[in-house]
This record gives structure tokens, C-alpha cells and sequence, in this order.
């Protein structure tokens, strides 16, 4: 499922950038917005990696981290 999720929300980012290269300030509003889209996507990437690293922490029990 990792996998899966990295690659949309990495796609997400890339195209993100694109949108924004692409206006190359000739539309403010799509600047502004593959900026916002890959803030949010690389926000999402490193919270998902945050996630992972708890999972991987555990050592089986059944206990909470």
C-alpha cells in the first residue's frame, strides 16, 4: 500500500510542478496553485514516511507506540 500511495502523491508533486513551470507567470492562479498543490503532496510524502517509521519501530507486540 506504501508503494501504491508514495507514487500517486509523487505524481501529484511532479505534476504540480509542471502546472507551475508551465504558467511561467504568465497565470498567477496557476502558479500560485502547483505551488500550493506541491507543498501540500511533499507535506503529505514526509507525514506518510513519519507513519512508516513508527510502524517499522515496532517490535510486534501488541502494545500502542
Amino acid at each position: 500500500m506504501h508503494d501504491i500511495v508514495s507514487h500517486r502523491v509523487s505524481l501529484m508533486v511532479v505534476h504540480a510542478v509542471a502546472l507551475e513551470a508551465g504558467a511561467a507567470g504568465d497565470n498567477q492562479v496557476a502558479t500560485d496553485t502547483g505551488k500550493l498543490m506541491g507543498q501540500m503532496g511533499r507535506q503529505a510524502l514526509n507525514e506518510l514516511r513519519q507513519v512508516l517509521g513508527v510502524l517499522r519501530e515496532s517490535d510486534g507486540s501488541d502494545e500502542a507506540p
